[in-house]
């Protein structure tokens, strides 16, 4: 997804072993282009994620609303 705009109401998320504390547990935008809606999956990478590929890296997420 390289080059791509996050989508409007997304936040740029830049890794972490946990989820970003703001996050309100909706969508995630991955760096295959594709949005999810799965919980219960280390955001982690290596033994703490599900599938550790680069494809799969979270790179924005929906966050809480204020």
């Amino acid at each position: 997804m390289e080059g791509s705009v996050i989508p409007e109401g997304m936040k740029p998320w830049h890794g972490g072993e946990e989820a970003p504390a703001d996050w309100d547990g909706g969508p995630y935008l991955c760096r295959d282009g594709k949005m999810y809606h799965m919980r219960g999956y280390g955001w982690g990478h290596g033994t703490n994620c599900w599938n550790p590929t680069a494809e799969w890296d979270r790179i924005a997420y929906t966050p809480k609303i204020r």
